[in-house]
């Protein structure tokens, strides 16, 4: 609908309004929740049974950041390398009880977690992705965790979370030189490129098939509209692909989700290993979004843990561990599009 201020797309669903327009967005979601309570709010201290004591920090409603009380000490008082710190980009409408197993995880294993998350909204404006970015960014470089050396865990559009970090770091490099010393790894679990924005949008409002429909379209709608926008997507996936600090990769995916392309993920692995730069992928048939963990944890974190081992990064304390043997993807992948086909 028109009006004075500009044009307005309105996207109705049971749980949310989202309005978009040429001046901005702005949503109102009750289903969208908040990390925390920003600088001012509390730290709130865990120790859960079986873990290293740790205190969990709210930065703002995007950012938290969870780190052991020992920073630069091991268990048994010794000076020790700093900590590695985990950058765990989530996906659409992900609450902190959703990631609370991969934290748990991480820390178990000797990393700090910096937990970064959005908004429907905000992921329509590429600017204020950037900004949270930034902010990912700074942390990153501030006091001890300076130190740090880090490792990448995207989640569907986590991925191009970090496409527009790598934004950010080509425009700001001088303030950030040891950002691609210290990244020692990428890990990305059914990973959305720009082309399934429209798409992952709709599924993560609604899982109304009509209604669905209709917001994809207005999002491409949206997209086709503003091309500015749109260009800064492409731009953030370009950085992805082009992956010029050679930093080693972990592709998760299920062949029956809907919402990413087995075909993609395995042509831009392929693309990195002919560039020298090491790739890998696991899949599982079936497996809705992001639900990989959940149905098959030992196999995922064997070969996250196997990842993370091949990587070199120090100061973890993961297990040496036999990784789950695969096929290769690339020797039937025909075979298992068709399987995909199959099941959808």
């Amino acid at each position: 609908m028109s009006s004075r201020k500009g044009l307005i797309l309105c996207l109705k669903c049971p749980k949310s309004s989202l309005f978009l327009n040429h001046r901005g967005l702005r949503t109102s979601a009750c289903a969208l929740t908040t990390h925390g309570r920003g600088h001012d709010g509390p730290r709130v201290s865990h120790h859960p049974i079986g873990l290293p004591r740790f205190t969990h920090r709210p930065i703002d409603k995007n950012l938290s950041i969870t780190h052991h009380r020992h920073h630069n000490e091991a268990d048994s008082g010794h000076a020790r390398e700093p900590r590695p710190l985990v950058l765990l980009f989530a996906w659409l409408f992900a609450k902190p009880s959703h990631l609370k197993k991969y934290c748990d995880f991480y820390l178990e294993h000797g990393f700090d977690v910096l937990t970064a998350r959005l908004t429907v909204s905000e992921l329509l404006r590429p600017k204020k992705v950037q900004s949270v970015m930034t902010n990912v960014l700074d942390l990153c470089h501030e006091g001890p965790r300076q130190e740090q050396p880090l490792l990448c865990h995207a989640f569907s559009v986590g991925g191009y979370m970090y496409g527009e970090l790598l934004t950010n770091l080509a425009r700001d490099m001088e303030k950030y030189p040891e950002f691609g010393r210290r990244m020692f790894g990428k890990i990305f679990d059914s990973p959305i490129d720009y082309y399934g924005v429209p798409k992952g949008v709709a599924r993560a409002i609604t899982n109304d098939k009509e209604k669905s429909q209709r917001i994809e379209k207005s999002v491409h709608w949206y997209l086709e509209k503003f091309r500015p926008i749109t260009h800064q997507y492409i731009r953030a996936s370009d950085n992805v692909h082009a992956n010029e600090m050679k930093t080693p990769g972990l592709f998760l995916y299920s062949l029956n989700d809907p919402l990413c392309n087995p075909e993609h993920i395995e042509t831009l692995a392929k693309t990195w290993r002919l560039n020298g730069i090491e790739a890998e992928t696991a899949f599982w048939k079936r497996a809705p979004h992001v639900t990989s963990f959940k149905m098959y944890p030992d196999e995922y974190k064997s070969h996250v843990i196997d990842f993370i081992w091949r990587t070199g990064i120090p100061g973890h304390r993961m297990p040496r561990i036999q990784p789950p043997v695969q096929e290769e993807p690339e020797e039937d992948f025909r075979e298992q599009q068709i399987l995909k086909m199959a099941l959808a």
